[in-house]
């Protein structure tokens, strides 16, 4: 077991989130318990920070920061101390490209000015869990000069397809970067962004050694961090490759794994 914790840096869907995507009494309690201890929640999730805020998180876990988007965006306390976009006409030429293709079910362009869906976004069901304002319909986009901090493509097709999407993009584009491919879902962030390299920045500004650091997460975005920071740990729910990745496996976030797991070895 780790020896010091200064750190605990957790992925926020299918981890620390329930599949109700909420935060349980006694997640919420745990973390609580490990503040009183000097230890800082650090959330690292795909999600955008305005998500987060959005939806209550931030107010529940009161992190000592996080990093948003993949790592497009890190903050300590609620100032932002890096942030990297892909460039608009790279952007634009994404959703051009991708909306046409069949497979692709809703696409999602998250930044600074806000975020644009292709779908309705005066209805709440368009939007998901998204939720937080300005947010635009994708044929506004074309007018806003600003970059994107990160691109959600949802998909209705397999993994062949979601592969044959991101080689396309590939051979059109070489400033963005993959996070995530999965049969339902491409996650893509500019060039040069990850996770890990999010909790590298944040640990380096906390004055925090990585080995210093525990990190908990269940999917292809998480794969970086769990390989790199020793003290990594995938919940019962992961993908086989960041199961066998960790360093140990808790219960999965229906079972509150990341909470028992803090209880059993950090408090």
């Amino acid at each position: 077991m780790p020896d010091q914790i200064d750190l605990i840096v957790v992925d926020m869907d299918a981890t620390l989130l329930n599949s109700d995507k909420a935060l349980s009494a006694y997640t919420l309690s745990v973390l609580e318990k490990c503040r009183d201890r000097g230890l800082g929640i650090v959330p690292a999730t795909a999600r955008a920070y305005k998500n987060c805020v959005h939806n209550g998180f931030v107010a529940a876990i009161k992190p000592y920061g996080g990093v948003y988007n993949d790592g497009a965006v890190v903050v300590v306390g609620d100032r932002e101390i890096f942030t990297k976009t892909i460039a608009h006409n790279t952007a634009l030429g994404v959703y051009r490209l991708l909306s046409s293709e069949s497979a692709c079910r809703r696409i999602i362009l998250d930044g600074p000015d806000g975020y644009f869906v292709n779908a309705d976004v005066s209805n709440p069901v368009n939007i998901g869990s998204y939720g937080y304002l300005p947010a635009y319909h994708t044929d506004c986009f074309a007018n806003f000069a600003g970059g994107i901090y990160e691109l959600a493509i949802e998909l209705t097709a397999d993994l062949t397809e979601a592969q044959r999407l991101a080689t396309l993009l590939r051979c059109n584009f070489d400033d963005i970067h993959f996070t995530c491919v999965v049969n339902d879902l491409l996650l893509i962030a500019p060039v040069g962004v990850n996770k890990f390299d999010g909790v590298t920045r944040l640990a380096e500004h906390a004055g925090v050694k990585l080995e210093n650091i525990v990190v908990f997460g269940d999917s292809l975005n998480d794969l970086e961090m769990i390989q790199q920071i020793p003290n990594s740990v995938a919940v019962g729910n992961a993908r086989d490759e960041v199961k066998a990745a960790a360093r140990w496996v808790c219960g999965t976030n229906d079972q509150g794994g990341v909470a028992r797991w803090l209880e059993t070895h950090i408090l």
